[in-house]
């Protein structure tokens, strides 16, 4: 009887705690040769090198949903309004962020003096921008993953009528396999294309171990499975579509160490949450106002913990909660830092933890995934649906934000991955109970610090898994989830 168990599961919910505002750009714009020059010399290769990562169309997740690649989304602004005011620079919100004015922008370090100058003298010119906008019909620009409100959503697939349409013929015969096929095909064909080359025995058994596993077959694997494929294709892929989970070295086994957790669910907040208005509570001291919490905080359950009104719900659960103020992370851009949360590595594609943790552990099943991701924008239950005795929650996310000031006039806010919030709850971590913090302003870590490898370390530690030890061998060297530094197992937050 085939076991159907899941030990890991990520929970990508996105949350967005700024202000959203408009302003029509403008469409026609004469700029002078002079003004040209500077702009293609002095601003755009800034824009390019320091800002598109997050702010062009191209971005995995606009940043504010603030476009810096077009002269139209520069001057639309983000949520949090227009960017410039034209011939103003200390009023310019692009100009208050490259000066760390309540907002930091690159999030990395500062620019040099010289290049927040020539912004400044470009605002102070009046903004030229001699680049096209890109909607020529005067309606306004929407960002990447957003709908124009006038159009009309296609119909839904999944909700059509189901017909028994006729096959249609093809020129290519041998090439289909079965009808579907042909169907695939006739839409080719009437396009001009052509269907591309079948993938060689070598390049399957790697994408159906990715597939299934997140993780690349072993130099034999591959080898005795192309020697197969060339005897008989179809028997060698449903043969290596069960050896790849049960003779790959995945078969279940106990943990090496003392597991005080069978499974853990993440709760991934995507955005990067702001620990100063949720969980991390820094009030007003002193006569000068300062960044901080501008949400009201309450003491809940026995343990007292700090929880903003944002989150009421959760708060019901304070006494179960081990929160981890002392988070901290490499980098402020929310690609890079989401990529090392979940693989450990910033800058290139690596399994994540939940392979990391099918391949420590092993599977139970050879007709489900190891592990899985679901995207939601509700917030789970767990304490109805899991025994938190042996199912760890861990909540977080990339990094955290700066905290805003009282009364200065602005409503949004950076990125901060000096210094943010994570939490556990079950699975052994303690409860109620809060580990290390930041400074008076929430900016950086300063005591019990936790960075990303130490979370890893920690998380495979409570289900049993060395973490430092949890090694694959691949492209002619030793990977592991705590990267050559190694992650520290961070005991304080075990019960």
């Amino acid at each position: 009887m085939t076991k159907n168990i899941i030990r890991f599961i990520i929970l990508v919910a996105w949350i967005d705690l700024t202000l959203a505002a408009s302003l029509s750009p403008a469409r026609d714009e004469k700029v002078s040769p002079e003004d040209r020059a500077f702009f293609e010399n002095s601003i755009r290769p800034v824009l390019v090198k320091h800002c598109y990562e997050c702010h062009s169309a191209d971005s995995e997740e606009v940043g504010g949903k603030f476009l810096l690649d077009t002269r139209d989304g520069i001057r639309k602004g983000g949520e949090s309004g227009p960017a410039l005011v034209s011939g103003k620079p200390d009023e310019s919100r692009i100009i208050q962020s490259l000066r760390y004015d309540g907002i930091e922008m690159p999030p990395e370090k500062p620019l040099p003096e010289a290049v927040i100058n020539d912004f400044v003298k470009w605002v102070q010119r009046g903004a030229p921008d001699p680049r096209l906008p890109v909607a020529e019909n005067n309606k306004p620009e929407t960002a990447p993953g957003e709908s124009d409100a006038t159009s009309k959503p296609p119909p839904l697939w999944s909700l059509q009528t189901r017909s028994n349409p006729a096959i249609p013929e093809v020129k290519n015969q041998p090439w289909p396999r079965d009808p579907l096929d042909r169907f695939v095909l006739a839409r080719l064909e009437a396009a001009g294309m052509t269907p591309t080359d079948d993938a060689d025995s070598r390049t399957l058994i790697r994408r159906l171990h990715f597939a299934l596993l997140g993780l690349p077959p072993s130099m034999d694997e591959v080898e005795q499975f192309a020697a197969a494929y060339q005897r008989d294709g179809e028997k060698a892929l449903c043969g290596a579509q069960v050896s790849a989970e049960t003779n790959s070295g995945l078969t279940a086994r106990p943990p090496t160490l003392a597991a005080r957790a069978k499974r853990a669910i993440f709760l991934c907040m995507g955005g990067g949450p702001a620990h100063l208005d949720t969980f991390d509570y820094k009030p007003q001291t002193g006569q000068k106002k300062h960044p901080g919490s501008v949400f009201r905080f309450r003491q809940h359950g026995d343990s007292g913990l700090w929880i903003s009104e944002l989150l009421p719900e959760t708060a019901k659960h304070a006494d179960e909660l081990c929160v981890i103020n002392g988070m901290h992370a490499d980098t402020g851009i929310h690609a890079q830092s989401f990529l090392q949360l979940h693989t450990g590595d910033r800058l290139r594609k690596r399994p994540g933890l939940g392979s990391w943790i099918s391949y420590g552990l092993g599977t139970e099943n050879q007709n489900l995934p190891g592990f899985i991701s679901l995207n939601t924008s509700k917030s789970p239950v767990y304490s109805s649906a899991f025994l938190l005795d042996d199912t760890l929650v861990v909540w977080g996310g990339a990094f955290g934000r700066p905290g805003l000031t009282p009364d200065d006039g602005k409503n949004e806010t950076g990125h901060n991955a000096r210094g943010f919030t994570f939490w556990l709850a079950g699975g052994g971590a303690k409860s109620g109970r809060v580990h290390g913090k930041t400074d008076p302003t929430g900016g950086r870590a300063v005591e019990g610090k936790v960075h990303f490898r130490d979370l890893h370390a920690t998380i495979l530690h409570l289900l049993g898994l060395p973490p430092n030890n949890l090694k694959y061998w691949h492209a002619g060297r030793q990977h592991r989830l705590t990267g050559p530094e190694g992650g520290k197992v961070t005991h304080e937050l075990f019960a």
